[in-house]
């Protein structure tokens, strides 16, 4: 039970991270999930955060 925890913990934190910071940067959504998911989310955040932010269209 306490791994079933921890793994949806690990899922969720990857979601948020890969949807909040990383469609914003240059990184994109789905490299953001890569890393989050090869790494952990605390280190995906260092990643995407390194990267450059996307121009906007306004």
């Amino acid at each position: 039970m306490n791994t079933f925890l921890g793994l949806c913990l690990y899922g969720i934190g990857t979601y948020l991270v890969a949807e909040f910071l990383g469609r914003k940067r240059r990184i994109g959504y789905a490299q953001s999930l890569f890393w989050c998911l090869l790494l952990t989310p605390i280190l995906g955040i260092w990643i995407i955060l390194l990267s450059p932010r996307l121009k906007s269209s306004i």
